[in-house]
């Protein structure tokens, strides 16, 4: 039987999941010829990393695993058995023998406020949060394909029952400093008669059947019976301490959003099951919890802005003022849910090294045992249908000439651990930053000169590779797996059909920016003092921090801590990011410089709170203790991150619905249960781009 020829255009994890699971078995192998186009010399899309010539990891940003991505997980813990396995001929000193020795478990969260209302002394305060739920006894991949729905209801008496329980602790402390005081016990006196009805249904639900009508009128009722008491806590009158004030004001939310959400998840989601989420995704997050009762100063709290943190979702990339956000509801309130109810073993999994090494040089030696092949350093420029809507032929441009028959992307890295009180040397494949020069002709710009491959601004030859469709000719199937922004001047014919159009209009995406910094000193030394972290809502625009110093035994030694940031980049007016294609070979590295500046600046600003041991002469940052730093722009379309807006959900297009009979998506970019930018939606989406091609073309 011969191999029907399927063409991957893009080197992303939508691209390499729908490669994995294209081949995951000898039948899928025996039936697929698989073949990943993608432009530059390595794989990982706005993923990729590499290590520069000291061996040190450079990211795009801060990136990590979440116990929650099932199908992410499913396709790692497979690839890391395969590659331990017999068959891959594994040497001794494998520095990863397993997919959890890859990675280290993260339980804590940091949210960040500035402006704490009616405090003495205004000055960041943080809530360091152990996220709850999940299951710590489980593995992140338990989960793959079980039904999405399968967790509603369990949403909804987990979070009551938190809610319950958490505001009771929290009143008790309260009244015990509080007492004396008049309007306190006004106020919650109030809150306590109508929120016991609600805390004899919690005692009760696990027994009893329940109404969502009557459960949602409960919750509107202790709603209303906690107004007078949440507006006591947002501003209260007595004389107590700033940390009290802190406390009351954490309770004032919980309260607030914790009433408001489940409310609406009750009326707008419970009685439609996942219809529920979409017929919300025409609003933003934050107006859907502004309706169903929460306080404008609530859901501009950073206990909301940290899911705009997390998913970047600032179109523009200003992300100096909440209203500046914009998620649809639908989206950022079942991640909400799968985040708290759905992790396994940990709710974050960090990596130990880049998601070049970690994620993608992992994929790609199991990849290349199965037969699927790569083709580096082609850059798509068109897709051309032909009269019946099937793309007749792909446009490539070869941006670098081989010396030899194939590009072998991969470096040996060596590491030094102590492992039973002996030093040992364990080895590991992954991506260097740079191109193995050895193996391409010289190209126009030198060796040390800035990288032209994953710059779209910037052509390196004009010579252009055609792939005509055909079973004697060069593919039959083709999966797009490139995003919308990056990928929309070469798909001008798909656009003349009006759903491609559609989804093109209502797409976004946007910069981003990150900095990964190396000191000698160490976390303690730096000042803080609350154990590894992830923080999010801090200082713009690198509102997001994460203490990575889990990598330093992966990496030369000499620093003591390495901390990344990241946030959204706000384009400055004049320099607004050029449309493709055109020429602008200086663009790219002008936004990193400025990047090096707002670094510089975000660190007089944002060191004092969370590193007061950089304190130097008159207020300044100390930056001697500063190894080594790495900052960059990420403004071209391919590594911008892709939005999630009110009203566009219901314009993305499923990974085996393009419009086009021959043509398969993989993305974020594309309809799948996230519906929104991250590894998982990825993923998944990848995932059913695998399984459409096998369903259509069997």
């Amino acid at each position: 039987m011969d191999k029907k020829k399927v063409v991957i255009l893009g080197g992303g994890c939508g691209a390499i999941s729908a490669a994995y699971w294209l081949s995951a078995t000898p039948e899928l192998r025996a039936r697929y010829d698989v073949t990943v186009y993608t432009q530059g010399w390595r794989l990982g899309g706005k993923g990729a990393s590499g290590r520069d010539e000291e061996g040190r990891i450079l990211e795009h940003g801060l990136h990590m695993m979440m116990g929650w991505y099932h199908t992410v997980f499913s396709a790692l813990r497979d690839c890391y058995q395969t590659l331990n396995s017999p068959e891959m001929k594994p040497p001794a000193d494998l520095a990863f023998r397993s997919w959890d020795e890859a990675f280290e478990k993260q339980f804590q969260v940091t949210l960040c406020f500035d402006k704490l209302p009616g405090a003495a002394q205004q000055k960041w305060r943080f809530w360091n949060i152990d996220i709850p739920g999940g299951d710590p006894a489980g593995q992140p991949g338990d989960d793959f394909g079980a039904a999405p729905g399968s967790y509603m209801k369990e949403a909804v008496e987990a979070a009551m029952k938190a809610l319950v329980e958490s505001v009771e602790v929290d009143l008790q402390a309260a009244d015990h400093q509080l007492h004396a005081d008049a309007g306190w016990k006004t106020a919650v006196a109030q809150f306590r008669q109508g929120f016991q009805p609600l805390q004899n249904w919690v005692v009760q639900y696990p027994v009893r059947a329940w109404s969502v009508t009557d459960l949602a009128r409960l919750l509107g009722d202790c709603q209303g019976a906690g107004s007078g008491l949440i507006d006591y806590l947002l501003d209260p009158q007595g004389l107590i301490s700033d940390d009290w004030r802190f406390r009351l004001y954490k309770l004032a939310l919980l309260l607030d959003l914790g009433l408001a959400g489940i409310i609406g998840f009750l009326r707008d989601v419970l009685p439609k099951g996942e219809a529920g989420y979409a017929d919300i995704n025409d609003r933003d997050f934050k107006d859907w919890l502004h309706h169903h009762g929460a306080r404008t100063r609530s859901v501009h709290s950073p206990v909301v802005m940290a899911l705009y943190d997390l998913g970047f979702a600032y179109p523009g990339g200003d992300s100096s003022k909440p209203q500046n956000g914009a998620v649809a509801a639908g989206v950022a309130l079942r991640t909400g849910v799968r985040m708290l109810l759905t992790w396994r073993g940990a709710p974050l999994w960090k990596m130990n090294g880049g998601m070049g090494d970690i994620i993608f040089a992992p994929l790609y030696q199991v990849l290349k045992q199965r037969g699927v092949h790569f083709s580096f350093f082609n850059r798509l420029t068109n897709l051309e249908v032909d009269a019946q809507g099937c793309i007749k032929r792909i446009t490539l441009q070869e941006q670098a000439q081989l010396l030899k028959g194939s590009y072998e992307p991969l470096q040996e890295y060596h590491f030094r651990k102590i492992i039973d009180g002996k030093e040992v040397t364990l080895r590991w494949q992954g991506w260097p930053a740079q191109p193995l020069w050895d193996q391409l002709e010289p190209v126009l710009l030198a060796p040390d000169a800035p990288l032209p491959f994953e710059d779209p601004w910037v052509v390196t030859r004009s010579r252009t590779v055609d792939l005509n469709h055909g079973p004697e000719a060069d593919f039959e199937l083709a999966v797009l797996a490139i995003p919308p922004a990056a990928s929309c001047f070469a798909t001008r014919d798909l656009a003349q059909q009006a759903r491609w159009r559609q989804m093109l209009q209502s797409a976004s995406s946007v910069a981003t920016l990150s900095t990964q910094l190396w000191f000698d000193l160490s976390l303690e030394e730096l000042g803080w003092r609350h154990g590894s972290t992830v923080a999010v809502t801090y200082v713009d625009p690198l509102r997001s921090w994460g203490e990575m110093s889990h990598l330093l035994p992966w990496e030369p030694p000499g620093p003591k801590s390495v901390q990344y940031l990241c946030g959204t980049y706000h384009v400055p007016a004049g320099s607004q990011i050029p449309a493709l294609p055109g020429h602008h070979p200086n663009y790219i590295a002008e936004r990193n410089r400025h990047v090096v500046q707002l670094s510089a600046i975000w660190l007089k600003q944002g060191y004092k709170a969370i590193w007061p041991g950089l304190a130097g002469p008159g207020g300044q940052p100390n930056v001697g203790p500063m190894v080594q730093q790495h900052s960059q722009a990420n403004v071209a379309y391919s590594e911008q991150y892709v939005l999630s807006l009110p009203k566009s959900i219901v314009h993305r297009l499923a990974p085996d619905d393009s419009g086009f009979p021959n043509l398969f998506l993989a993305g974020d970019w594309t309809a799948t249960s996230v519906n929104g930018g991250c590894a998982e939606a990825a993923f998944e989406s990848g995932w059913l781009a695998a399984q459409g091609v096998i369903k259509q073309f069997p």
